[in-house]
């Protein structure tokens, strides 16, 4: 496997929040809490068969973290992959003229 920051989510726990701390203190880090970034990460029910899934996360509020996609479904182990700003990314190609 690759490499990653392995969350496994105590009782009462979100997928939603595990990964909104990481994404905080991405902000924080960078310091720059208004900007929309692009997370990858795996999820799985048992930690043995995941899923890779991708979403937009941004701030709403201020103070609160948006995923743009409903992504978790109860999963208990989570393998977050990365964080990027969405202005980070080199997106060329693909476009079709007909």
């Amino acid at each position: 496997m690759t490499d990653g920051i392995l969350i496994t989510l105590t009782n009462g726990q979100t997928g939603y929040d595990a990964v909104a701390h990481y994404i905080e203190n991405y902000w924080k880090h960078n310091g720059d809490f208004c900007d929309t970034v692009v997370v990858q990460f795996d999820i799985s029910y048992n930690g043995k068969d995941f899923s890779t899934e991708y979403d937009v996360v941004f701030p709403y509020n201020y103070n609160c973290v948006e995923f743009f996609n409903d992504w978790w479904e109860g999963q208990k182990y989570i393998i977050l992959r990365g964080i990027r700003y969405l202005r980070e990314l080199n997106i060329e190609g693909g476009i079709y003229a007909e």
